[in-house]
């Protein structure tokens, strides 16, 4: 073949290549709202359009003979017809894998637990339902761990709720028989006020505490104390509530028994242990 001829294939497969490009982009345009099946079919039939005609005028330019002229664009048609039927089937094959993940990601949406499939048709889908798998199930323990603390305030709060109760309804049947002068002590009417206010001052500290743990605000500050100690310091802060109700409280340990905890936090541990069994 001469250059002459050569240049002139060269430039009409391009043109007709450009030209096709150029429709294929505006028909890519117009489907951008369509599914990707039918965005990926249509771009491989650009494609296969643009070679099979560049074929056929090609051909029609080289000066074939009738017979010769027919078999090549047979031969282009074929062809065509044949890359179309491969590329639709592609576009399936992947319009499956595609409406797999999505199904898989509506699934984790309404808060199911996704597997992994053996169906995947390529790695780069296989990694992406991967992901989506442990995803789900990470969705899922955080849930159960937001169940669980969601139980465990609730119970909290009911817990609260009961045992400020008690030394609030002590206060105000003492204050009310104060103010009625029914009381023939005052002074330890005064003295077991204060002693409930002290519990409430208490109890709010402690959900002060809680919130800190909670917020991961708590610093400990870590020593070696002696466990007879911390133990026989709540044991003689709760004496006087469990005298009054006849309970006695024992604290004999051994006086060679060392932890190395916050003193100040494991006193108060036991201290509410205490009080709570009294």
């Amino acid at each position: 073949m001469s250059v002459p001829d050569l240049v002139a294939v060269v430039a009409i497969t391009l043109s007709i290549s450009v030209a096709a490009g150029i429709v294929g982009v505006g028909v890519l345009l117009l489907l951008r709202r369509t599914p990707l099946y039918t965005q990926l079919a249509t771009a491989l039939t650009v494609g296969v359009v643009s070679v099979v005609v560049s074929m056929i005028a090609v051909a029609n330019l080289m000066y074939l003979s009738p017979h010769d002229l027919v078999v090549a664009i047979a031969v282009a048609i074929a062809a065509g017809v044949s890359s179309l039927l491969v590329a639709v089937t592609l576009c399936v094959w992947v319009a499956g894998n595609i409406r797999a993940l999505s199904r898989a990601a509506e699934r984790i949406g309404n808060g199911e637990v996704v597997v992994v499939s053996s169906r995947a048709g390529s790695a780069e889908f296989a990694r992406v339902e991967e992901a989506l798998a442990h995803t789900s199930e990470q969705l899922r323990l955080s849930r159960e761990r937001e169940a669980r603390v969601e139980a465990s305030r609730r119970e909290l709060v009911a817990w609260i709720s009961h045992d400020l109760r008690t030394p609030l309804a002590g206060i105000r049947a003492m204050a009310e028989a104060l103010e009625d002068e029914m009381v023939d002590d005052p002074g330890r009417y005064h003295r077991q006020m204060r002693s409930q206010v002290d519990l409430l001052t208490s109890m709010v500290d402690d959900l002060f505490d809680l919130s800190r743990i909670d917020a991961g605000a708590l610093r400990l500050r870590f020593e070696d104390v002696a466990l007879l100690d911390v133990v026989s310091d709540a044991v003689a802060d709760v004496r006087p509530a469990a005298g009054d109700r006849e309970i006695t409280v024992d604290g004999d340990m051994p006086r060679d028994l060392s932890v190395r905890v916050d003193a100040g936090e494991l006193s108060r541990a036991v201290g509410n242990l205490l009080m709570n069994a009294v």
